[in-house]
């Protein structure tokens, strides 16, 4: 008996009305010129996903063949699961396929690896370097834009006096320093204690530090240390790889994969040790340009020993996954370079009230907060 069904060639995606022969031991499919394939049944198998209860079935000759059958009609499907009882049957793995598949997909997760962890963290620096200063300053004016739309940064505060006051602090601090892109400081209002560098220059005190601040002389050096950031292009350093890696993880994962959050991770966990390599560094900067504007070291020294008490060694996060070295570290650091007794106060008092007191307009100025730095 002869059953109708549609076969299609592996070659063009052209379906054939054919008629099938169920046997015992093949299947003869039949064109209007006569048969036009014979399968035998040792490889033929139902192809995943369709046939699994009575009605529509597809068959292939092996799963290396693009050849396809299909059978409608009841009757037809019974018969040859009748004639071939193993055509469900998935045939055994094949082991040595698995082996390769597995190590390519070793290779592929090595590139990887060696790309995000080695190649990019390399490569950043040098490219860095070379991005034309008016881009690295829009780059920086996107970015500002974007961490004052989710509500980190709001108002830049403005007051006169206070404003003078921080553009002597950032003057001395820069004097006599070959500055590779203008340094434009700026207070905000803010709900963190903190202070930020970003690419193009931009550096931001947020308003809550001046209140947590006892001197200038402390304000001073962590303003050094984020204007070392700027001179050292740590920020557009740091957006080169953080846009590298997630380009990078997006491709071998696609969006399914949430490849923006699994580039964040990478990026926390790859960056974390160069991340701490580039604050000593910061660090180090500010302690060169305090010693050049004779001004002592042992402020920001005791402002990280304030931090380390409230807050704990590793700030809000702790351990391998903390993005700065231990307060610890850092104050020890700074009591060793300490400048001495000649040093003066960056600022006179008069000064350092003008500037602690910038954003006292500011309702959302509180003494509070949370600490990032």
């Amino acid at each position: 008996m002869r059953w109708a069904g549609v076969y299609f060639d592996g070659e063009t995606a052209r379906p054939h009305n054919v008629e099938v022969e169920i046997g015992t031991g093949a299947l003869g499919i039949f064109g209007r010129s006569g048969l036009i394939a014979h399968w035998g049944y040792d490889t033929l198998r139902r192809v995943p996903g369709t046939g699994r209860e009575a009605g529509m079935i597809e068959v292939t000759p092996s799963f290396q063949s693009d050849e396809r059958l299909q059978l409608e009609q009841s009757g037809a499907v019974k018969a040859l699961r009748s004639a071939h009882p193993k055509v469900d049957k998935r045939p055994p793995a094949n082991k040595s396929a698995i082996a390769r598949a597995l190590g390519w997909t070793g290779a592929a997760i090595g590139a990887m690896a060696f790309i995000v962890f080695v190649a990019i963290p390399a490569l950043a620096p040098q490219i860095a370097a070379i991005i034309p200063q008016e881009r690295e300053i829009e780059l920086g004016e996107k970015v500002e834009e974007l961490i004052a739309r989710v509500g980190l940064i709001s108002d830049v505060c403005t007051d006169a006096e206070g404003r003078a006051a921080l553009d002597t602090m950032t003057a001395k601090l820069t004097d006599g320093l070959d500055l590779r892109i203008p340094i434009k400081v700026d207070v905000v209002k803010a709900p963190l204690i903190n202070a930020i560098a970003l690419p193009g220059g931009r550096v931001f005190i947020f308003a809550p530090l001046l209140k947590q601040a006892d001197s200038a002389d402390e304000v001073a050096g962590i303003l050094g240390h984020e204007i070392g950031h700027v001179h050292i292009s740590h920020p557009v350093a740091g957006m080169v790889r953080s846009s590298a890696s997630a380009g990078v993880i997006g491709l071998f994962f696609g969006d399914f994969m949430g490849a923006g959050v699994m580039a964040g991770f990478a990026e926390q966990f790859m960056n974390a040790s160069h991340t701490r390599e580039a604050e000593r560094e910061a660090d180090a900067f500010a302690v060169e340009r305090m010693a050049a504007a004779n001004a002592a070291t042992k402020g920001m020294a005791d402002f990280f020993g304030r931090m380390r008490e409230k807050h704990g060694e590793g700030g809000l996060f702790g351990g391998y996954m903390a993005s700065h070295p231990s307060f610890s570290e850092r104050e020890a650091m700074l009591i060793a370079a300490s400048i001495g007794d000649e040093a003066e106060p960056i600022l006179t008092d008069t000064e350092w009230k003008a500037l602690r007191n910038i954003c006292d307009s500011s309702e959302s100025l509180k003494d509070g907060g949370e600490t990032e730095d």
